[in-house]
């Protein structure tokens, strides 16, 4: 089945009983995030070092950020240096690929 832009019920787009592939996105007391992943995401190797993309903020921390671009796995950013930005949960941000080691995928704050 296939899931619409508008926020659907449960019961509208699942089976009791199926089985899903989910993505963990947070995990807070009592409950754990998760996101079904589609068949448009895209593994690491698909990627290329200096390439610039879309994301979106799925996590923040002190000194990181987990951002969704369309990978399999969440990429990692680095905000130890950038004291001045703040960032959010769902903002959306253009970052540059800086490495890629098997299926991790580091970014940088890509300048305007």
């Amino acid at each position: 089945r296939q899931l619409s832009e508008q926020p659907a019920l449960a019961e509208d787009v699942l089976v009791l009983g199926q089985k899903l592939i989910v993505r963990v996105l947070q995990e807070l007391p009592n409950e754990i995030q998760v996101t079904m992943r589609g068949k448009h995401l895209k593994g690491a190797a698909a990627f290329k070092v200096g390439e610039v993309v879309e994301g979106t903020v799925l996590v923040v921390r002190q000194y990181e950020a987990f951002v969704d671009i369309g990978a399999l796995t969440s990429a990692f950013l680095s905000i130890r240096m950038l004291g001045h930005c703040k960032f959010w949960q769902g903002q959306s941000i253009k970052v540059k690929i800086t490495e890629l080691h098997g299926r991790q995928i580091k970014l940088k704050l890509e300048e305007a």
